[in-house]
């Protein structure tokens, strides 16, 4: 039978609630006032119902004031682990992720935070249980994962390491990963900084390392790929946001950055980029890093071996942020950004015959995207998750998120099917080595990513 309790202090909504078995008491966690986004719609408050006296306290600030988090209470109730959510950004003026898990002391009302856990950072809408002395972190926005915290050694199981340079983990985005002789290469890319560096992977010792070799044009948003146990780095932002159309080439047994020729006389920022024979092919883009309209329908060639630019038919589609992989003779383009109604985005694959100098159209995919990465294996190609949009008729709008999943694009029958990854992400660095997938970096999308996943590809 129910029966009326006392009122909450505030009218909230989509905050948590736990018990304590330590205080007796039931803790109401954040949580909204109301479904209009603002800095003062979050409650920000923690209220304690005291389960003797019947009434609720006044309530704790919040150190971070959260809503759509995942709850949990440790075994006696003492500890409250408040898991990801949404915060208002003020600088954004918007809602985003919060990065981080709020831990609220029962005993004493006092608040601590737990800034690391494994990628993504981004946990919005996950779920949280404490069980057999360790909290769980269970899926969340674009997120398959289930995560394990230890509370008595304070550590996360991660059994594969992130990237790190050997003292401190790393934050890029926008690099470019190959797998050269049996190690994983990631190279270029920015978060904070640009610090024009690559890191090695060695899966057999599961160890990252540093490289000494630092390229002397810093770069993020590059493309590229491998070529000839090379990495080959193309274009992408400098320290300054000018447009780069130089390449440079990545030798893993120097340690060294050598220039490609001269520099494109169409420089592009977010093309695709493909290696085949022995050339380097780029397709759209923009020419503004600023301007969103400034898309073009180059097919840009770089001769590797001679340092010459040529130039390709043009796309027939102008679109950026798509991505290339090479197959059989012939380069598949997938997705990408075009602007056009309804949702922005192109959904067909696009076939570009070298030979022929010129482009057809293959299935549409079932979820276009933009931002992903693709390789092939096997005579497939896989297009790895990328930031999927689509009109919501409810809303009168674009809606979108991160995709979960692989879109795996069979060229002989033109067809896709789907495979479950671990959670979303978008400009990435990938490579494949042996009979594995490696997978790193990016963003999530709203803070970077560190986690390493491994796929078995057989």
């Amino acid at each position: 039978a129910w029966s009326s309790g006392p009122k909450l202090p505030a009218k909230v909504a989509y905050g948590g609630a736990v018990y304590s078995s330590s205080k007796n008491s039931i803790y109401y966690v954040g949580g909204v006032k109301s479904s209009t986004a603002s800095a003062s719609n979050f409650v920000g408050k923690v209220f304690a119902l005291n389960l003797s006296t019947n009434s609720w306290d006044a309530g704790t600030a919040m150190t971070y004031k959260t809503a759509y988090f995942g709850i949990a209470a440790n075994g006696d109730g003492s500890k409250i682990y408040i898991v990801g959510g949404m915060y208002w950004n003020s600088s954004a003026n918007d809602e985003y992720s919060f990065p981080g898990i709020q831990v609220f002391s029962t005993s004493n009302s006092s608040f601590e935070y737990l800034n690391y856990y494994p990628s993504p950072l981004n946990r919005a809408y996950c779920n949280a249980e404490f069980a057999n002395g360790s909290l769980w972190v269970l899926e969340g926005s674009a997120s398959r994962l289930v995560d394990e915290f230890n509370e008595n050694s304070g550590e996360w199981y991660e059994p594969i390491w992130p990237i790190n340079d050997g003292t401190q983990l790393i934050d890029l985005s926008g690099a470019v990963g190959g797998g050269i002789n049996g190690k994983f290469y990631v190279a270029e890319g920015a978060w904070s900084d640009i610090p024009g560096k690559v890191f090695e992977y060695d899966p057999a010792s599961n160890n990252w390392a540093a490289k000494y070799g630092v390229d002397s044009t810093p770069r993020m948003y590059v493309s590229g790929g491998v070529w000839n146990d090379k990495l080959v780095i193309y274009g992408g932002m400098d320290t300054n946001g000018s447009v780069l159309g130089t390449a440079t080439l990545y030798d893993p047994l120097a340690d060294t950055f050598t220039a490609i020729g001269g520099a494109s006389s169409r420089p592009t920022l977010f093309e695709a980029s493909a290696i085949l024979n022995d050339k380097l092919y780029l397709f759209g883009g923009r020419l503004d890093p600023q301007d969103a309209e400034s898309l073009i329908k180059y097919t840009n060639i770089l001769d590797l071996n001679s340092g010459t630019w040529s130039q390709g038919a043009d796309l027939p589609f102008a679109i950026e942020q798509a991505t290339a992989t090479a197959y059989n003779g012939k380069i598949y383009i997938f997705s990408g950004i075009d602007n056009l109604d309804p949702d922005y985005l192109f959904e067909k694959v696009l076939i570009y015959d070298p030979a022929a100098n010129s482009f057809t159209q293959g299935a549409t995919m079932p979820f276009p995207v933009y931002a992903p990465n693709s390789f092939e294996y096997g005579g497939y190609i896989y297009v790895d998750t990328g930031y999927n949009l689509y009109y919501n008729d409810l809303l009168g709008g674009l809606s979108g998120g991160l995709m979960c999943d692989m879109q795996i694009y069979n060229p002989s029958s033109n067809t896709f099917t789907m495979v479950p990854r671990p959670f979303g992400k978008m400009r990435g660095a990938c490579g494949v080595v042996g009979t594995k997938y490696f997978s790193t970096t990016g963003e999530d999308p709203d803070w970077p990513v560190k986690r390493l996943d491994i796929m078995n590809l057989n």
